[in-house]
């Protein structure tokens, strides 16, 4: 059987007998779906897809799933089944979550911490080519929509990313120095966009997904500094660092506030002003990536 990724790592503490010996982890992926939870849990003769772990309580019957699908927004992902959550990379997720796995991942649920390896001879803790025999086949077509609606194709020819865009040069989340949620930014976009408008539920799930995994592997965008643990919100890189600060910038007559740049800040490559209505009420400027609205000529009333 080809054996696509590997979970390596270790069982941290003990809270049973059956875990005393902190037992390493060595767990083979050789599914293109799988699902990881309390050793024990199931029959793997029932449910080969099942991959048993520790048997600590604070691990679900069903913690997590690991799956891969293929295309310019696909790759290995790992859905949130428990509602104790699990931990990836340093940030934690919640039931129902969807956060993109790489090479090296760092996955931490109860007292299990393990890496996401992939073949990738590159790198130095990477699974030696000779253990991988196939790579994962690309998944059934879809079939056409029923009577149910159960569209899975993503509408409209907008990316990810630039709907992400439109999403932080909008009024609504171009001020929050607080940060915004993916749930937050998904709600515009269904709000906002045509094309989303009318999405099905399908659409809705593609759609959660494909925000999170761009917000998460995006430059332009990083986590609020002062985000709940259990849950990330997001920030404009270029804003992240200088929080609720309003300062004059050359050029933009006085009285006109700019948000989201430190003072005599450059604005950076690819951004421009663009007007926003401040929390007060009033409008300023703000930098947003170029092309997403129309920009504000700084002597404009």
């Amino acid at each position: 059987m080809p054996i696509y990724a590997k979970l390596k790592g270790k069982v941290l503490y003990a809270d049973n007998e059956a875990d005393e010996n902190l037992p390493p982890l060595d767990i083979d992926v050789a599914r293109t779906t799988v699902f990881v939870g309390r050793a024990g849990a199931y029959d793997p003769a029932e449910e080969p897809a099942f991959l048993g772990t520790c048997h600590s309580k604070s691990v679900s019957r069903r913690h997590a799933t690991i799956s891969w699908e293929a295309g310019d927004d696909g790759g290995w992902r790992l859905y949130c089944d428990s509602k104790n959550g699990v931990v990836v990379d340093g940030a934690f997720w919640c039931k129902g979550e969807t956060v993109p796995l790489k090479n090296r991942s760092a996955i931490k649920f109860g007292p299990c911490a393990c890496y996401f390896v992939l073949p990738d001879p590159s790198e130095a803790y990477a699974m030696p080519p000779s253990e991988v025999v196939a790579a994962p086949p690309p998944p059934p077509p879809v079939p056409p929509p029923g009577p149910g609606g159960r569209e899975t194709k993503k509408p409209g020819k907008l990316t990810y990313v630039e709907l992400i865009a439109r999403a932080f040069a909008s009024p609504e989340i171009s001020v929050r120095t607080d940060g915004v949620s993916s749930r937050e930014v998904c709600d515009w976009i269904l709000a906002h966009m045509p094309d989303w408008t009318t999405a099905t539920a399908e659409q809705k799930k593609l759609l959660g997904t494909g925000v999170q995994g761009a917000l998460y592997r995006s430059k332009d965008y990083q986590k609020a500094p002062n985000a709940s643990s259990r849950q990330n919100r997001w920030l404009r890189a270029v804003a992240a660092s200088t929080g609720p600060t309003t300062v004059h910038v050359e050029g933009v007559p006085a009285g006109v506030p700019v948000v989201g740049l430190a003072p005599g800040a450059p604005l950076p490559p690819g951004y421009v002003l663009a007007r926003v209505q401040l929390p007060d009420g009033s409008v300023g400027l703000a930098p947003v990536p170029q092309g997403s609205v129309p920009a504000a000529p700084p002597g404009a009333g």
